[in-house]
């Protein structure tokens, strides 16, 4: 399943400029155009189209986000096609309720991610599904256009957003991309890595509680996630590196490697102490 995604060794852009909109009408843009539709897709998910942010200076190239690593060349045309379907399909979004096993699917998902972030994160909470927060996005996702998504009011919130051009695509396809943003996020020196923003806002620490919704448009869909509290997660490290839930705050517990104010499994000294042991058979015997 092709999609929006990042390649390593790609040059970052030196700037990004104002995005003209009548590419729509012209086929034969300008290569900085294209780059700034890449650019302003940079913290959302295009799957389904072999679209990637494209870099000022670079060929253009897609990215597989399944297992296979293979890449394929990409010109201006194939690129502008992409983009007019993706156009095409921007209408009111049809909302859908999620059902308990999407909820449950998407919860999951994010605990996995948070509970296995490389360093281990000394604070991390332990996230929780949100009605709340599920209806907050819902009233978000009127359409199935990033541009008019990302000029809504989110505050409070960090929201990762995916988008598909090929029909009704399910929560697990839609997500899953973002977490693919991991290896990015691994190999980036500080965290600053401009293609892992969705990754970092899964694994932001300080959030508590999230919720989803999913919508279609014409033969799009889309699925937007909220985080509760949100934080400054352009510039700033998602989570404070060291042994899991030694930097919980409070009478909590430790779920799942998280910080959980209502677990009862076991007593903060006890999992900073296997935390310990459990570092020192992994540097001894691994």
């Amino acid at each position: 399943m092709a999609g929006f995604g990042a390649i390593d060794g790609l040059i970052e852009p030196t700037k990004v400029l104002p995005f003209d909109w009548s590419i729509c009408g012209r086929l034969g843009s300008t290569t900085n155009e294209i780059a700034v539709f890449g650019q302003m897709q940079a913290f959302n998910v295009l799957i389904d189209c072999d679209v990637v942010e494209v870099y000022q200076g670079d060929p253009f190239r897609g990215e597989e986000l399944h297992e296979s690593d293979d890449t394929s060349e990409m010109d201006g045309i194939g690129l502008a096609i992409c983009f007019f379907i993706l156009m095409s399909s921007v209408a009111n979004a049809e909302p859908f309720n999620l059902t308990p096993g999407e909820r449950q699917w998407l919860i999951k998902f994010h605990r996995q991610h948070r509970s296995k972030v490389d360093p281990p994160a000394a604070n991390m909470m332990f996230l929780k599904y949100s009605i709340e927060v599920e209806h907050e996005a819902a009233s978000k996702l009127l359409s199935c256009d990033a541009k008019n998504i990302s000029k809504m009011e989110m505050k409070g919130y960090n929201w990762n957003l995916a988008l598909s051009t090929k029909g009704r695509a399910s929560v697990e396809e839609l997500a899953t991309a973002w977490g693919h943003q991991k290896a990015h996020f691994n190999a980036s020196k500080d965290g600053s890595c401009m293609n892992c923003g969705e990754y970092k806002k899964m694994v932001w620490a300080n959030s508590r509680n999230m919720g989803c919704a999913k919508a279609g448009c014409n033969n799009s869909s889309a699925l937007l996630c909220l985080y509760s509290p949100g934080g400054n997660w352009s510039t700033e490290q998602p989570y404070l590196k060291g042994i899991s839930c030694s930097g919980c705050k409070g009478n909590v517990t430790c779920t799942q490697n998280q910080c959980d104010p209502e677990g009862t499994s076991k007593s903060k000294l006890g999992t900073i102490f296997w935390g310990i042991m459990a570092a020192i058979f992994y540097t001894f015997f691994e």
